[in-house]
């Protein structure tokens, strides 16, 4: 994986300084559970989600039950391999009703280099804005900035300048 030093310093500081890509979410009295990574598929052999379905949904039932906000980091959908109706028609009842049932409110979601590409509604949201970041800023308890969640491919040449043909070896 190639690594281009200025060009992930540029794209942090962009985030950490400017507020159109990024969100600040405040920590006092806040519980967060952090997701990222399921490349959800379209539930066939070459789907690697498929086998985490039931421990998702398990941990999703937990978090909403305990008050938690879910952010989803990234790389939810695996977009490089399957097409975004493949995915929800496969997991719309599963993992996407219980993403739902932390309301509209409840949840934010950071996009990855697998999942930048959404080009229909969010299915995760009940009201059809699809507020996807690239980095959610969160404060300390004494309401300054702390922390950076990004989902990671910034900066490297496969994810950011290369993603076409990232995506053909994928497929």
């Amino acid at each position: 994986m190639g690594f281009d030093k200025t060009s992930l310093e540029n794209q942090l500081g962009n985030l950490w300084n400017k507020d159109e890509n990024t969100i600040t979410l405040a920590t006092r009295n806040k519980k967060y559970a952090i997701i990222s990574d399921l490349h959800m598929g379209d539930g066939g052999k070459s789907d690697d989600f498929k086998e985490n379905e039931k421990a998702t949904v398990n941990a999703l039932k937990y978090y909403r039950n305990n008050g938690y906000t879910l952010i989803l980091l990234g790389d939810i959908e695996e977009l490089w391999q399957f097409s975004a109706d493949e995915i929800v028609s496969e997991y719309n009842d599963s993992v996407y009703k219980y993403m739902r049932d932390f309301g509209d409110k409840n949840i934010y979601r950071v996009f990855g280099n697998h999942d930048i590409d959404w080009k229909t509604p969010d299915p995760i949201r009940k009201a059809q804005n699809n507020n996807v970041y690239e980095g959610i800023k969160l404060k300390d308890i004494n309401g300054k900035q702390k922390i950076l969640l990004i989902h990671g491919h910034q900066g490297t040449k496969d994810s950011d300048k290369h993603s076409a043909i990232s995506r053909g070896f994928v497929r």
